[in-house]
């Protein structure tokens, strides 16, 4: 199975794998299963126990999956920090890091998933800093044989509400 995601706008986020949902599927599909806005910036026990992606820190992603990126830049508001909204890092128990890939305009992330199981992908979205009032940001998840969107979810910053999409 392989998606698109087509980030357009400002995207501050880690992709996280996860276990589950292992049946094998005729016809690739996705769907929004939910929005996490509890779990914040810890994320290990909640999300990323097959692999990881972490803004600026570090990667791990599982055998069966194949990421890349595209267009997008980086950025570090914290690279060491406390507090619960950031992320916390993947070699440490306690420090935390708020980072992100962005771009003015779109990115796209690839994912391709090559064992023929479906598997839940979360990804972290985070306004650290309400800059200009706040930033809205659109995530369209895209059929990789032909470009078209099947899913679109718009998250704002809602006074810095992180959340697991």
């Amino acid at each position: 199975m392989m998606y698109r995601l087509m980030l357009p706008l400002i995207f501050f986020a880690t992709i996280l794998l996860c276990p589950g949902f292992c049946r094998a599927q005729s016809k690739p599909t996705a769907s929004f299963l939910r929005t996490d806005t509890f779990a914040q910036g810890t994320w290990k026990g909640n999300y990323g126990a097959d692999g990881y992606a972490v803004a600026n820190d570090s990667t791990s992603y599982p055998t069966y999956a194949q990421v890349s990126f595209t267009g997008q830049s980086f950025y570090t508001w914290a690279s060491s920090t406390a507090d619960f909204r950031a992320l916390q890092k993947a070699a440490s128990s306690t420090d935390r890091i708020a980072a992100c890939w962005y771009s003015t305009t779109s990115f796209t992330i690839d994912v391709n998933l090559t064992d023929g199981h479906s598997h839940q992908i979360s990804m972290y979205c985070l306004d650290w800093d309400n800059y200009n009032g706040g930033r809205v940001q659109r995530i369209d998840v895209l059929d990789a044989s032909n470009s078209n969107v099947t899913r679109t979810e718009y998250i704002s910053s809602e006074h810095h509400r992180p959340r697991h999409v």
